[in-house]
């Protein structure tokens, strides 16, 4: 027999044999698949737990949909979930209808072969609101069009268990819904209730159902007021219609108290130059991070730790919807003030083509970073000119900006720990002409989980209080002395009418002077 045969022949025997092994190997359940298939919250934040007859979706390997079943261990006792869909890497299941709360385990059984077990959280409720993209956040899936204030919605969801209206809590705009009613079949809950009639206007209106203690989801209504929710905005007021293009440039001034080292907070002060310039393909979010909530309201999320997600701050996802295809408006942007010229390159080497292109500069200060050495700050009070050259896409423009002394978060010393049960109050000082953005995070990577909660106080407001509801799902901070935990509170000053300015190819393009302060916190 030739060589080359046999070498075929044996080719063909290992390949048969680890097609034999994969085959007889037990079903495998990916880590952090396991979520309520509504919300998508993970098992590491409250929001995650499963409450009984909830819809649970998870992913894995080697489910044979003809031979597939779900085991649920509880208190060491074994129940059976029902089996809603099936394919060979996903299952839609239903949670048996158990009381017990604690902890427990999941398994996936194909063909009398048993995974290993996946811990979960059992509550005896955890709202859950199905969303149009199907990821957790974004518009609810609404029975019905358009809400007006005062009036009836319905949405959808699952995991409401077997709950009593006197203790579900129906948040919509930051004000309580009434004359909640609720309906059940095969796992899908249906929740209707009285909108309050001061519920702000807006296509994004944030809502979310807390029963008991625990806080699901946050989506979004559009809540219009003569049946018209109005069109969708960016943070800048911009339009954010199918084919508009749109620019923005901002001038950032960050003061922060970071404890990257446990029990060695440190003072940071930078000024950045950032900018991005997109062809809005679609008026939908590309992420959370672009949804921005009514006055006294607050948008949030909680996820696996996902770089796409949670790599650009709230203030740089700002610049540039991520929804939006990026242009190139030339190799850089500069800005020049009293202290002279500083440039702002394009990151599109450093970037992927599905993530904003944005042009970012550190301007001066002491950055949290060692391979940056401090500089004096750049951005003081004053007249600031910014050059765009101009490229394929974006013609070359000139804008000018007041750059206003900062914002003082006034409380700053006495925020040092965040409670999702209380939340917490911020109160600060503003320049004229100013507003404030309150924001929260924090990312815990032991448990490789991120969160964050993006709110607007009333127009001109110097104190507001973040709500419970707002941070209930972010991930806790690791036990003390842990540095795998990134806490984070803070406050930011934008302009309430940011200059426009004029650029070949842009239909809008704005110039904010910003400002933001903050420091580090523990979350518990």
């Amino acid at each position: 027999m030739r060589p080359g045969l046999l070498a075929l022949l044996a080719l063909s025997n290992f390949a048969t044999s680890l097609c034999a092994q994969n085959l007889s190997a037990p079903p495998w359940i990916r880590q952090g698949s396991v979520v309520n298939a509504a919300s998508h919250l993970p098992s590491s934040v409250p929001g995650g737990a499963l409450a009984p007859g909830a819809l649970v979706a998870l992913d894995g390997l080697r489910f044979d949909p003809s031979a597939v079943t779900v085991e649920i261990e509880s208190g060491n006792k074994f129940y059976s979930a029902t089996i809603v869909s099936a394919t060979g890497e996903h299952i839609v299941t239903r949670m048996p209808d158990h009381t017990r709360s604690g902890r427990g385990s999941l398994f996936v059984v194909s063909h009398g072969k048993r995974s290993v077990g996946y811990d979960i959280v059992f509550a005896p409720a955890a709202f859950g609101i199905f969303t149009a993209n199907e990821q957790g956040w974004g518009e609810a899936k609404l029975l019905g069009g358009i809400a007006r204030p005062g009036g009836r919605v319905t949405l959808s969801g699952t995991g409401l268990g077997h709950a009593g209206t006197d203790t579900i809590q129906v948040l919509v705009g930051g004000r309580r819904a009434s004359h909640l009613e609720r309906s059940a079949q095969n796992g899908i809950d249906r929740l209707s209730f009285t909108l309050a009639s001061e519920t702000p206007a807006g296509c994004a209106v944030p809502v979310s159902v807390t029963v008991g203690s625990i806080t699901g989801n946050s989506a979004t209504i559009p809540v219009g007021s003569g049946g018209a929710c109005g069109p969708a905005r960016n943070w800048f007021g911009q339009m954010r219609a199918p084919g508009e293009k749109s620019g923005n440039v901002v001038l950032l001034h960050s003061d922060a108290i970071l404890e990257l080292t446990p029990g060695q907070p440190v003072h940071f002060m930078v000024d950045n130059l950032l900018a991005g310039f997109a062809h809005h393909l679609t008026d939908k979010a590309g992420g959370p991070l672009d949804l921005m909530p009514p006055e006294g309201a607050c948008m949030n999320w909680a996820g696996p730790l996902d770089s796409n997600q949670m790599e650009l701050s709230a203030i740089m996802g700002m610049v540039q919807d991520s929804s939006g295809a990026n242009l190139d408006a030339g190799p850089s942007v500069s800005v020049s003030g009293p202290d002279g010229v500083r440039r702002a390159m394009s990151s599109d080497k450093m970037i992927s083509e599905k993530k904003p292109q944005i042009y970012s500069a550190i301007l001066g200060g002491d950055p949290p970073l060692s391979r940056i050495p401090p500089t004096p700050l750049f951005l003081a009070p004053g007249q600031y000119h910014v050059d765009i050259p101009g490229g394929p896409d974006v013609g070359a423009a000139k804008a000018v900006v007041e750059v206003p002394r900062p914002i003082v978060w006034r409380n700053r010393d006495g925020v040092t720990i965040l409670d999702r049960r209380v939340g917490t109050e911020l109160t600060w000082t503003l320049s004229r002409g100013y507003t404030a953005v309150v924001f929260a995070w924090n990312i815990n990577r032991r448990s490789s989980t991120a969160g964050f909660a993006v709110c607007l106080p009333p127009v001109r407001a110097e104190v507001f209080r973040i709500p419970s509801t707002a941070v209930a799902n972010l991930p806790a901070s690791g036990a003390s002395g842990s540095d795998l935990s990134l806490g984070f509170v803070g406050v930011g000053a934008v302009p309430l009418e940011p200059p426009s300015f004029s650029a070949g190819g842009l239909d809008q393009a704005r110039i904010v002077a910003a400002s933001l302060s903050g420091r580090s916190v523990v979350v518990k």
